[in-house]
């Protein structure tokens, strides 16, 4: 995977209220926008030159990509379909035109598009009412328009009551009947007035399930991801074991320079193309020592976002994740008491066919069938 900073300017920096809450690039942006604009030259000649050695998505990140010119978004997304056939995007989807939908046609873009509800549970994000279903309003017209997209949630401390996360799961519930899918992410902050406690995460992340759970809603991530684990089938990175000085995740900055996975604050280079087990040996014997779950669903979550911002602590929401995977491995082994799941000894896979996560682009489309089987939800 190539995140690729296309620009690192933010159409939400000059509004009137303010650029997004928690938003952990509003530093570095107003350090490096005026001295580090986008070179497309630069950005063209790494990903032609790295692409072939480690394959992967090309997502154009930011800032935000469709803040740029409409040229240079344009070279960007011809030199990801030359290399790739598709292109990606991750957009705040306030400024989305016509022109950008017929550019997302020609070059078979998926977008994941930021939205944490219906307001007020956007209101770190959107801002207003207005601009939180302006967003709303163009994950819809990207969907009618064939355009692969998927809606990204992130949990925070405003959002995570009861209240807003009544907004939360109608939202989601909503863009399943449509075929649109969700990624639900934590908040990973510096700032405790806004990242969550590991018990708050915990509890938001169970009601969640089980809200998905009862409402048949597939393509929920990261709950279709554990789903996907525990059944031996292919996973998102945080689940698997990351090597920190050699991430499958490749940063390219706005000037053409990679490093390690963008996750990271750090000023390095990318150190190779060989993952270790480095992390993960470390784990086995410390935070991760006789869990359950160690060393076959998961290997200590991200490194980037571990206890105490260091790489050789587990990921510090390990508590929720760990509720996750017992909770769908119950739900499983009730439901299909005979199915092998990958914790158990001797494990070997019965699927031969990988569904899309939610994380993956076009995953979600089966969820429109399924949820019009339920029942209305609850107000």
């Amino acid at each position: 995977m190539f995140i690729v900073d296309a620009n690192l300017k933010c159409n939400f920096e000059n509004r009137p209220e303010g650029p997004c809450t928690y938003c952990y690039n509003t530093a570095l942006r107003r350090e490096r926008q005026d001295k580090e604009t986008t070179n497309v030259a630069a950005i063209e000649a790494i990903l032609r030159k790295e692409f072939p050695k480690r394959r992967g998505a090309i997502i154009l990140h930011g800032g935000e990509p469709l803040y740029m010119k409409k040229d240079d978004l344009e070279k960007l997304l011809k030199i990801s379909f030359e290399l790739r056939g598709q292109s990606a995007i991750q957009t705040n989807g306030t400024l989305v035109t016509d022109q950008h939908v017929a550019l997302f046609k020609k070059y078979k873009t998926h977008l994941g598009v930021s939205i944490d509800g219906y307001w007020p549970a956007n209101r770190w994000r959107g801002k207003t009412k207005k601009g939180t279903d302006l967003v709303i309003k163009n994950i819809l017209k990207l969907k009618k328009a064939g355009i692969p997209v998927g809606a990204l949630f992130t949990l925070h401390k405003d959002n995570i009551v009861p209240k807003m996360m009544n907004y939360i799961e109608k939202l989601i519930f909503d863009f399943a009947k449509e075929g649109v899918h969700s990624k639900v992410n934590l908040i990973y902050h510096p700032d405790p007035e806004i990242e969550i406690s590991t018990d708050q995460a915990k509890q938001a992340y169970l009601r969640l399930a089980d809200f998905i759970f009862y409402h048949n809603l597939s393509n929920v991530s990261p709950f279709q991801s554990i789903i996907n684990g525990l059944l031996g089938r292919i996973n998102e990175c945080m689940f698997k074991s990351c090597d920190p000085f050699a991430t499958t995740a490749t940063h390219v900055s706005a000037q053409g320079v990679p490093t390690i996975c963008s996750r990271f604050n750090w000023e390095v280079f990318h150190q190779g193309l060989e993952q270790t087990m480095l992390r993960w040996n470390i784990l086995r014997q410390t935070d991760c020592k006789g869990c359950r779950y160690g060393g076959t669903v998961c290997f200590g979550g991200c490194p980037a976002v571990a206890r105490d911002w260091d790489w050789r602590n587990k990921d510090r929401f390990c508590g929720a994740y760990f509720a996750l995977f017992e909770f769908f491995e119950k739900k499983l082994k009730i439901l299909l008491p005979g199915i092998p799941l990958k914790t158990e000894p001797g494990f070997r896979p019965i699927f031969s066919r990988i569904r899309r996560s939610a994380c993956a682009p076009g995953g979600g489309d089966s969820i429109k069938k399924s949820s019009q089987q339920n029942e209305v939800i609850k107000k």
